[in-house]
């Protein structure tokens, strides 16, 4: 079904965008959902201080998920990030969920982080070789978190 679009790009730039769209929602989704089984799973040393960080990265990539799905239908198109959908269409790999220490966890996320800001990149050079400021904007946003927050991850994994 298609909605109507303000959008005054025609479906020939449409279809690639909304396509390379829904691949970046069922990654951000799968990665949304990672970081939560670790938010709830982590035990351990640490366990409280990464609770809650994984808590606040879990957010931020929900924020990006909802923020990309709603272009999706701004475009005209229905979104369709089932559980289900995103589960048979992801490129991320499948999580650990017996993952409790921290630092596994950690090593884990901060691979799925680069696989997702790969996808990310690649919808954002589709959305401006289509044209679609406005959807690449939005991709430059989640890319610019998700290095960052890949990074806080990845510091931990850091030793002197």
């Amino acid at each position: 079904m298609k909605f109507d679009s303000l959008s005054p790009l025609g479906d020939e730039q449409l279809t690639p965008v909304v396509a390379a769209l829904r691949q970046c929602v069922y990654d951000l989704s799968a990665l949304h959902a990672a970081i939560y089984v670790a938010h709830r799973n982590v035990k351990g040393p640490g366990a409280e201080s990464f609770h809650r960080f994984f808590g606040e990265v879990a957010a931020v990539v929900f924020g990006h998920v909802d923020t990309l799905d709603e272009r999706i239908t701004q475009l005209g198109e229905q979104s369709d990030a089932t559980v289900e959908q995103v589960a048979k269409a992801t490129t991320l790999p499948k999580y650990d969920a017996a993952i409790v220490d921290g630092m596994k966890h950690c090593r884990a996320l901060v691979e799925m982080f680069r696989t997702a800001n790969e996808t990310l990149h690649s919808a954002r050079d589709i959305a401006d070789d289509n044209g679609d400021q406005n959807t690449f904007d939005d991709l430059v946003q989640a890319s610019k978190d998700l290095e960052k927050y890949g990074t806080r991850i990845g510091n931990h994994l850091v030793s002197g």
